[in-house]
């Protein structure tokens, strides 16, 4: 009996050290590339930008990513909070980056619309004030 679980421990010592190996070949398959070469920032920031324009969940456009020795960082606007993640899991699954940081803001549809209506309001108490220029803004009487 002793005999039995000295050989499942040992296998299971085995497997372990086999996983392990198996985590540091991985590791360093997301370092470097199938190549051999390490992803440099660039290539992993256009790898994002396919990767969010390729999700039907986020709006085009709404998204930038820059990339800074591996480490991605996205911002923005969107309108959903749902986009803002999706934008975060498109760019979280690549290989090469290290982490990503997720600055995209969430402004929902009313907010840019309460926007737009104080801007429209400004804009016409501005055009509705007199001008009090030259010639302009006094009639002019003939005779």
């Amino acid at each position: 009996m002793k005999d039995h679980e000295l050989r499942d421990d040992e296998n299971g010592a085995q497997v372990g050290r086999r996983i392990d190996h198996a985590d540091g070949v991985g590791a360093a398959m997301d370092e470097a590339g199938w190549s051999g070469q390490p992803w440099t920032d660039e290539h992993i920031a256009q790898q994002a930008m396919r990767s969010i324009a390729c999700d039907a969940m986020i709006p085009d456009g709404r998204i930038q990513v820059t990339v800074e020795r591996g480490w991605a960082t996205l911002t923005g606007r969107v309108e959903w909070h749902f986009q803002r993640l999706a934008a975060e899991g498109a760019v979280r699954q690549l290989s090469g980056a290290r982490g990503v940081s997720n600055l995209v803001k969430v402004e929902p549809l009313a907010q840019v619309a309460v926007r737009v209506k104080i801007g429209i309001d400004n804009a016409m108490r501005r055009a509705s004030v007199p001008d009090t220029g030259p010639s302009r803004s006094r009639p002019v009487v003939a005779g």
